[in-house]
């Protein structure tokens, strides 16, 4: 974001580039060196914290007093006579301005699930074999947060633009987060480890801390376990294969479906 601020009044839009020194390039008898002067307007580089305006090639007429354009305005380089193209001028960079904030104290409940089949006799049958649906494996626990956000304010004033008294400044904002983290496990079905449990409150946003999301050891197991909307299945159903109502449902005319998956894959539990 930008915000405007009073600066004092640039150098003429017509003066000469500072970045490097002008070559001595005669121009006829009456002519004296050529220099390249900035021209047009300020294109602002926020990524790049510079600024950067078009150049054009002078040379001062003896007779006249006056510099005269010996190229075109443009961005363009032309090393036969010096021109560099562009001339390009820094921010100016700001004091820092640093906020800490908190520690401030949050809990948040979690819950993994992870949907559960098997094949046995079927109700009121004697030998014929039935899919069932078993009741879900969980993972269930809450984790309490103590945060405190150190909050970092960069300014950088751009250049005036050329005809303007008045700069205007880009700023950055960091923010850095670190918290303390306690744990309670209600149902340890699934088993999975403390840090399988600390990175999924990591992903969902709960559990901030930026030092440990922007660890190799987070990336690794986010890349290997995070699947929005397609990790392990949490609510399976059995489909009939044969719609006739005179036909017994067993494990040759049905199958499990999935209809619901969670965010991660559960299958392997953590050590």
């Amino acid at each position: 974001m930008a915000k405007e601020a009073e600066s004092k009044q640039v150098p003429s839009s017509e003066s000469p580039k500072t970045s490097m020194e002008s070559t001595t390039i005669q121009h006829g008898a009456g002519m004296g060196e050529m220099q390249e002067f900035a021209c047009g307007h300020w294109t602002y580089d926020d990524g790049k914290l510079e600024a950067y305006r078009p150049s054009v090639m002078r040379g001062l007429d003896k007779a006249s007093g006056q510099y005269l354009d010996l190229s075109p305005c443009n961005l363009e380089a032309d090393p036969t006579s010096g021109k560099g193209g562009k001339i390009v001028l820094a921010y100016t960079q700001l004091p820092d301005k640093i906020e800490v904030l908190g520690p401030t104290t949050t809990m948040h409940t979690f819950k993994l699930s992870k949907a559960n089949y098997s094949e046995g006799r079927c109700y009121k049958a004697r030998t014929r074999q039935c899919l069932h649906i078993e009741p879900s494996s969980n993972q269930e626990w809450s984790s309490t947060y103590s945060t405190t956000t150190t909050k970092i304010t960069k300014t950088y004033k751009r250049p005036p633009q050329v005809g303007s008294a008045i700069s205007t400044e880009y700023i950055k904002v960091l923010e850095e987060n670190k918290a303390e983290r306690k744990s309670a496990i209600k149902d340890n079905g699934l088993g999975l480890s403390d840090q399988f449990m600390e990175f999924v409150e990591i992903y969902q946003g709960q559990y901030l801390d930026d030092q440990i999301k922007n660890s190799p050891e987070y990336v690794a197991w986010k890349e290997r376990f995070v699947r929005p909307g397609h990790g392990t299945c949490s609510q399976y159903e059995i489909e009939k294969l044969i719609t006739n109502k005179k036909v017994l449902p067993s494990i040759h005319n049905t199958r499990i479906i999935c209809v619901k998956s969670g965010d991660f894959l559960l299958e392997n539990k953590q050590p």
